[in-house]
């Protein structure tokens, strides 16, 4: 997982960029997502406060598709590329929950 800060919020989560499943026939598109309260951003400007989407899909606060589940996935380098978010990016760790292979 890449990841571009902490979370104020919860004081414990790293903020991931976290590719949507997006609806069918859009394109997927990121958003910041703290790993351990699920606080979402939209932008990379995690000054303004989150949102908090409902358990156990975690809709996405763009499209409503889900951050967890079916195509959603953390960002990739191409990814973060497209999105134009890589002077963002921190460093790169493994989230919250996540198994090591």
């Amino acid at each position: 997982m890449f990841y571009v800060g902490f979370c104020a919020v919860c004081g414990e989560g790293t903020l991931g960029i976290r590719m949507c499943a997006g609806q069918k026939g859009e394109r997927q598109h990121g958003v910041v997502l703290c790993d351990e309260c699920d606080a979402v951003w939209t932008t990379l400007d995690t000054s303004q406060a989150p949102v908090f989407p409902e358990q156990p899909d975690l809709p996405c606060p763009i499209c409503s598709a889900s951050l967890v589940r079916h195509a959603a996935h953390w960002a990739t380098a191409e990814e973060i590329d497209r999105l134009q978010w890589r002077h963002a990016v921190i460093g790169e760790g493994w989230a919250l929950g996540d198994e090591l292979d």
